[in-house]
């Protein structure tokens, strides 16, 4: 059953579109909204405004970008109480430039959508990543999560397999 499985098969297809040209803090509050909503890693695909495939930007990175400029600001480095207003503001006028084009990843795992489970595994194991993205023709047509691998691996091992008390 799992030999049959190709990365169409496990595919999100509801995808979170970002434009390389969005600034940061927006994208990441797509992100944020995302997260709350759906389940996994929240992970936006960057294409151009004619639907290309560029790269990807996850809230991991966006907000290591964010983190750099805490640490660079000193918002956090005294021990005296934090001004949140000021911190705030300081973090805006720092990543206030920022696009996704600046921080978006563009080495990602790409497949095909006929890539066979097995494939995809190896793939995943090479790359140590946690995401690909199935694209065809240069498009993104979903995004394959590790961990939908690992689920349907455990779904398929425990229907095949009755545990013993």
């Amino acid at each position: 059953m799992l030999d049959l499985l190709r990365a169409w098969d496990l595919a999100q297809e509801d995808l979170l579109i970002l434009h390389p040209d969005d600034d940061l803090a927006s994208a990441v509050k797509k992100l944020l909204e995302r997260a709350e909503t759906h389940s996994g890693s929240p992970c936006g695909i960057v294409q151009d405004e004619n639907g290309r495939f560029l790269g990807t930007l996850s809230t991991h990175r966006a907000l290591r970008a964010i983190g750099a400029a805490i640490e660079e600001a000193g918002i956090f480095a005294s021990s005296r109480q934090i001004n949140m207003d000021r911190a705030v503001h300081a973090l805006c006028r720092m990543v206030g430039g920022h696009t996704v084009r600046d921080h978006m990843y563009t080495k990602v795992l790409e497949v095909a959508p006929h890539t066979p489970l097995p494939e995809i595994l190896r793939r995943f194991a090479d790359s140590m990543g946690h995401f690909a993205v199935v694209t065809e023709a240069g498009r993104a047509l979903g995004l394959l999560e590790l961990d939908d691998v690992f689920k349907t691996f455990a779904a398929s091992m425990l229907s095949e397999k009755p545990i013993n008390s």
